[in-house]
C-alpha cells in the first residue's frame, strides 16, 4: 500500500477518497496529517498504526477543478468534523490554505473554523485556521 494511504493512530488519522456516493466517481481527497512547519511537506513517516503525531493535527482537502463549487469541500469537511469530534481524543484540528483561496477560506468557516490571521507552516507564512471540540459543539447547536 502506498505511504500516502497508510493510516495511524489506529486508523483515525490518514487521507480518504472523496466519491460521489451513487457512480463512485472520485471528486477529490480529504486528510487527517500532521502539520508541518519547518518542513514544505507532510511527515508521512509520523502517520503509523498505534501512533499519535506530536504535531498539530491538519484538516485538508483537495477537489478536482471539474467538480468545484458543488459544495463536495464543505461535505467532506463536515463529515471528517463530525468524525474527528465523535470517535477521536483529539480536542482541536487546524488547517491552512493557500494564500487568496476564497473558497477554501469559506468553507472552513461555514464549518465552524476560526480564522486567527497568519501562521508559520509548510516553511512559510499562511492563512491559518483553528477549530476545538468546544467551539465545534457549540457550532452544531447553532441554527
Amino acid at each position: 500500500m502506498s505511504d500516502w494511504l497508510r493510516r495511524g493512530a489506529d486508523g483515525w488519522i490518514g487521507i480518504w477518497r472523496i466519491s460521489d456516493r451513487e457512480t463512485g466517481e472520485k471528486y477529490g481527497t480529504t486528510a487527517l496529517l500532521p502539520m508541518p512547519i519547518e518542513e514544505r511537506q507532510t511527515d508521512y513517516g509520523q502517520v503509523r498504526p498505534g501512533h499519535v503525531p506530536e504535531a498539530s493535527i491538519e484538516v485538508g482537502y483537495m477537489i478536482r477543478r471539474s467538480a468545484w463549487g458543488r459544495g463536495y469541500a464543505t461535505e467532506a469537511c463536515r463529515r471528517l468534523l463530525k468524525f474527528i469530534f465523535r470517535e477521536t481524543p483529539l480536542q482541536e484540528v487546524v488547517a491552512t490554505i493557500t494564500p487568496g483561496n476564497t473558497a477554501s477560506r469559506n468553507v472552513l468557516l461555514k464549518t465552524g473554523f476560526a480564522d486567527l490571521g497568519t501562521r508559520y507552516s509548510y516553511g512559510e507564512e499562511g492563512p491559518f485556521f483553528r477549530l476545538s471540540r468546544e467551539r465545534w459543539s457549540h457550532f452544531q447547536e447553532s441554527p
